[in-house]
């Protein structure tokens, strides 16, 4: 009889351990809640993210150079953080490549690039461009208006 009587003890503790507690519930929808509303309220990232490069990335925020990779060759992951020239009220985004190395007078038949263009960790753009032409020098160039892509 002393056992069953521990039994049955043991038996509503461990119900009542077990049992779903709603203040829990409510504290992890109230801090769901408090993220989103945290999130909403960070500033926008915009970014340019450089994927793959033969020979030479630059990239330029109106008439400004803002990075230049100088002579590389292969898959990178490399962030160029444009976010406050958005801020600023920047108009052009430009990504030109140059294939070869300087002064450009040498044969290079193969260049390509690969790169995206990011807002909040989101893609807005993915360009992928080659060409097996020969070409060195001033191979790719392209304009986005900033106003246009978000």
């Amino acid at each position: 009889m002393k056992y069953i009587f521990h039994s049955i003890i043991i038996l509503f503790i461990s119900i009542g351990c077990t049992a779903p507690n709603n203040d829990s519930k409510e504290e992890a929808n109230d801090k769901a809640e408090n993220a989103a509303v945290e999130d909403a309220n960070q500033p926008d990232q915009y970014k340019v993210v450089l994927r793959q490069i033969d020979n030479r990335a630059i990239v330029h925020i109106d008439d400004s150079v803002i990075y230049d990779s100088k002579t590389v060759a292969g898959d990178f992951n490399i962030e160029v953080d444009i976010t406050k020239y958005v801020e600023e009220g920047a108009i052009e985004l430009r990504v030109d490549l140059y294939n070869g190395k300087e002064p450009y007078n040498q044969l290079d038949t193969h260049w390509d690039i690969v790169y995206d263009i990011m807002r909040n960790d989101e893609l807005v753009e993915f360009v992928r461009e080659s060409g097996d032409d020969g070409r060195v020098g001033k191979v790719y160039s392209e304009t986005f208006y900033l106003d246009e892509l978000w």
